[in-house]
């Protein structure tokens, strides 16, 4: 932008912490965290089953693989196709 003499004036930067994005943030920190907190309870789990310690790595690597794998294709679909066409294959499944 250019004023009347000639000089150029800077617009102010918005404001990224705004209250939109502080709540968008915590709610991304609390469904991690119930995540991360399904892990370690896995084990006792399946060790109050019967299972034995070779199914418990089993179980605990399938899982932590899955999400590996999982996470990425789910962004990508969620970046290409679009929130509604997630939430409705999940709606069916």
């Amino acid at each position: 932008m250019t004023t009347g003499e000639g000089t150029q004036t800077i617009p102010a930067a918005d404001k990224i912490w705004t209250k939109d994005f502080v709540l968008i943030c915590l709610a991304n920190f609390f469904i991690f965290l119930g995540f991360q907190m399904t892990l370690p309870t896995l084990p006792l789990f399946v060790d109050e089953l019967g299972g034995s310690d070779r199914q418990i790595g089993l179980i605990v690597g399938v899982f932590t693989f899955s999400a590996l794998l999982f996470i990425p294709c789910a962004g990508h679909a969620l970046e290409s196709k679009g929130r509604a066409f997630v939430y409705n294959v999940r709606k069916y499944k």
